[in-house]
């Protein structure tokens, strides 16, 4: 391998620290950290262990290799990119549209691919129990285990240990990310037989861009919260007239910031902002097998069940 690749991504801010490089290195060289620094999840390399395969590199979303050339040849447009056909809807189960984001279009389409035996499993993610700051990828395997999952994450994702079970496996799963995901996913299966027909359903959601843990610690901070006192954290609840954030205390209290107090005046201002967001031509995950997300159009901006 070319260290000198791998550490202009890491020297340029493009890694996003999926950890899909680490999952897929044979030598177990490379290990995911936090960097306090960016807030984000990096990798660090152990030279003695590598053996230049070059599989890490191959698999990097922020790398270009023949791998980009995986988009479909659908109907084109200059904006949303590559597609074969468009929809809006919702789920028509009120609990999961309620208490999920977009109308609950994925938790339905994985539940369903879950009960029809579709898929053994589904590769999601939740924010931490026992660190409600932080996500945590894991195999979801019913239906109560999807739901949990559901609702969107503002913050960085690593499904390095998940993907090493994945690979360890026989069976057929789903798996759910952002467009940088998808695409370091397609990209690995390419270049990893372990990985290859493992994942038979790739779901994809819109994303504008990505917000580093310090972005959330800054808010916290702005309203005085400390991250010791916090029992859960919802980044995108519905109190039944509008969405926000909901954090839960330890002491029970419960705090609603409503989304405009936090995004549009801290989020959106790509302060929290990694540089390959800024970069990233990939809005609507066109690697994806489906591609999911708000709709915001006329008449269903005001309507929980499309957002």
């Amino acid at each position: 391998m070319n260290n000198n690749n791998v550490q202009n991504i890491l020297k340029e801010d493009l890694c996003i620290g999926c950890g899909i490089c680490s999952a897929i290195c044979p030598r177990n060289a490379i290990e995911m950290v936090i960097d306090k620094k960016s807030g984000l999840f990096v990798p660090q390399i152990n030279k003695s262990k590598c053996i230049g395969c070059k599989k890490c590199l191959l698999s990097c979303s922020s790398f270009f290799s023949e791998a980009e050339k995986m988009a479909c040849s659908g109907k084109k447009d200059d904006f949303i990119g590559d597609f074969l056909n468009l929809y809006k809807g919702f789920s028509l189960d009120t609990r999961i549209r309620l208490d999920s984001s977009s109308g609950g279009i994925v938790t339905s389409v994985l539940i369903f691919a879950l009960e029809n035996k579709m898929v053994d499993g589904a590769i999601v993610t939740k924010m931490d129990e026992k660190n409600p700051l932080m996500t945590k990828t894991f195999i979801a395997e019913n239906k109560e285990d999807i739901i949990k999952a559901s609702q969107s994450k503002y913050c960085p994702v690593n499904f390095d240990e998940t993907l090493k079970k994945v690979m360890n496996s026989n069976k057929r799963y789903a798996f759910v990310g952002l467009p940088c995901h998808i695409r370091g996913i397609k990209k690995a299966e390419l270049v990893n037989n372990k990985l290859k027909g493992k994942i038979v359903l790739h779901i994809g959601l819109f994303c504008d861009h990505m917000v580093n843990f310090i972005g959330t610690e800054t808010l916290l901070e702005k309203f005085k919260l400390k991250k010791c006192h916090i029992e859960k954290l919802e980044y995108r609840f519905w109190n039944g007239k509008k969405s926000g954030m909901k954090i839960d205390l330890k002491n029970k209290q419960s705090f609603f910031i409503p989304s405009e107090k936090y995004w549009g005046c801290l989020f959106e201002l790509y302060f929290f902002t990694p540089k390959k967001c800024i970069v990233c031509d990939d809005f609507t995950s066109e690697y994806a097998d489906i591609s999911c997300g708000d709709a915001w159009i006329k008449n269903s901006i005001k309507e929980k069940k499309y957002i």
